[in-house]
């Protein structure tokens, strides 16, 4: 089965949806909409039709199952999506017939204070009030690390090492690198420099003042003061499926001109 999850309070998604779903029929593939209440199971496939924001919710959802998806953007930039608007009929006649290859992401899992969530982009802790200093205190694996002040700091995923960590100084990591990178935001020291970690370490954050807890820019979350947050990256990968002759560096230089001298 092949469901379609379009952008929710978007007439172009919806009706993009509309249009794709009418192709996979008069195609002879199996494929529904996806409506409240629907269950896709793992051995189902996925069709994300939106931007990197709603590939983010999608996974939020529905990674943890295990299926497969394909992102084709309808958004602005679209870095994460692997395939344009115009390319969605081919995309699900690719999926269907078993022409794309897996892209696997690596995930972060997040706990605190008795909760639990996934990220796929970034975990970022940032000060409770604005225009306040954060004061962290980071470890790793049970072992005092240093001390962060600044406006905060975030734990990315290779997927997430361009997005806000790059605004914030981070590297950029290829997705099929198994690593998380640890970035502070706008440091009161210009000795702490981002720090690239195998993702079965365990990361712990820990604000000395009330402070605000943000997942993939789309979850915040308020935790108090010498709230303990643990990060790794152990969460169920994404696993999104891409043309096989797709290249991350091609992706890179197109889309956000990478090593462009002007």
């Amino acid at each position: 089965m092949i469901w379609l999850l379009n952008r929710t309070h978007s007439e172009a998604a919806h009706q993009a949806a509309q249009d794709l779903h009418r192709f996979a029929l008069s195609e002879g593939i199996e494929c529904r909409i996806l409506e409240q209440g629907s269950e896709p199971s793992a051995e189902d496939m996925m069709i994300v039709l939106g931007g990197d924001g709603t590939l983010i919710q999608a996974a939020r959802r529905f990674a943890h199952l295990g299926l497969r998806m394909v992102a084709i953007n309808l958004g602005r930039l679209g870095y994460i999506t692997s395939f344009s608007a115009d390319q969605a009929r081919f995309a699900l006649s690719a999926a269907a017939a078993g022409a794309l290859v897996e892209d696997v992401r690596l995930r972060l899992s997040v706990r605190w204070a008795g909760q639990e969530a996934v990220a796929l982009n970034e975990a970022l802790i940032t000060s409770g009030q604005p225009g306040r200093i954060c004061s962290l205190a980071l470890t790793i694996d049970g072992q005092p690390a240093t001390a962060l002040r600044g406006d905060g700091a975030l734990v990315a995923t290779p997927t997430g090492s361009t997005a806000y960590a790059l605004s914030a100084g981070g590297p950029v990591l290829l997705p099929g690198l198994q690593a998380l990178v640890v970035v502070p935001v706008a440091p009161h020291s210009i000795r702490f420099r981002p720090l690239v970690l195998p993702p079965q370490r365990v990361l712990s954050l820990r604000p000395e003042e009330d402070a605000w807890l943000v997942l993939d820019g789309q979850e915040r979350l308020r935790i108090e003061a010498g709230t303990e947050v643990t990060l790794d990256g152990t969460a169920p990968a994404l696993r999104l499926l891409k043309e096989p002759s797709h290249e991350h560096l091609v992706t890179l230089r197109d889309k956000l001109h990478w090593g462009e001298w002007s």
